[in-house]
């Protein structure tokens, strides 16, 4: 994946407890949490609260992929199953950018054949969010009338199988 730290000031990277994860430590932890193509994930749903530039989610989207060709699914059907199976949030809308990025390079070839299968369709957008994790779990489980609005988008409480990811480093 495409990391744009790099580009941030370290001053504001630490304001936002950002770190880049490597990739076989994301590896590690799919791996450690269950997360495997041969562990039945097809039926499950991942999120990474702090997705960054989607390290873990490129990992976890790389081996839902496996999965899919190891069921016989055809690659036409495989962007919006992947779709509706990862879900990112992070607070920086750069890291958000990025994270569509790196994705939309791992699904290039998933989603061309899914656009000729489907020419007068215009596909899911990837489910990467701005948005503080903390805040709309928090807006989720309040009491029905206590909260004005209704509860935010993506929905989070009990939707979800794995929750994996990198926490954001604070001192």
């Amino acid at each position: 994946p495409h990391d744009y730290l790099h580009l941030v000031p370290q001053e504001i990277r630490r304001s936002l407890g950002q770190y880049m994860t490597p990739s076989p430590i994301a590896r590690y932890i799919l791996r450690a949490a269950g997360y495997r193509a041969e562990e039945g994930i097809l039926a499950k749903r991942l999120c990474d609260p702090a997705c960054g530039s989607g390290v873990f989610l490129v990992e976890a989207v790389r081996t839902y992929l496996q999965a899919l060709n190891e069921a016989g699914i055809p690659v036409g059907q495989w962007y919006p199953k992947v779709a509706a199976s990862v879900l990112g949030i992070d607070v920086d809308p750069i890291a958000c950018l990025y994270a569509r990025f790196n994705l939309s390079i791992v699904l290039a070839p998933a989603l061309l054949s899914w656009a000729a299968a489907n020419p007068r369709r215009s596909p899911e957008p990837l489910p990467i969010f701005e948005k503080d994790t903390l805040s709309s779990v928090a807006a989720e489980m309040e009491e029905p009338g206590i909260v004005e609005s209704p509860a935010p988008e993506p929905r989070l409480a009990g939707e979800l199988d794995l929750v994996v990811g990198n926490p954001p480093y604070c001192k």
